[in-house]
């Protein structure tokens, strides 16, 4: 299997963690979205995995994680497959509304 590029927008409290909103990264094909936020993980330290994960490795009741604008909790959770060009959004907290 070859390597692919997936998308993943950092919102609400995360991107303050992170410090950025959006980046590009490389996995494997078929990898899982768990496998994408281990690498994330890694990446940017023990401090995003305190604050996407609980200490028993499940999601935070505040982090949302969607996937090509569907909400995991919807599928497949965690074992969500990913394939090239899919867009990954983690939320953090309440992410306002934008409007007047």
């Amino acid at each position: 299997m070859g390597q692919v590029n997936v998308s993943v927008q950092f919102l609400g409290l995360l991107r303050n963690t992170v410090g950025r909103s959006e980046e590009e990264i490389l996995i494997q094909q078929g990898a899982s979205l768990e496998d994408v936020l281990r690498i994330l993980g890694e990446k940017h330290g023990e401090q995003f995995t305190n604050v996407v994960f609980r200490s028993d490795g499940r999601l935070r009741a505040l982090t949302q994680v969607v996937v090509d604008g569907n909400d995991i909790r919807d599928g497949e959770g965690l074992k969500t497959k990913l394939k090239g060009g899919d867009k990954i959004s983690v939320i953090v907290g309440i992410y306002p509304i934008s409007g007047g």
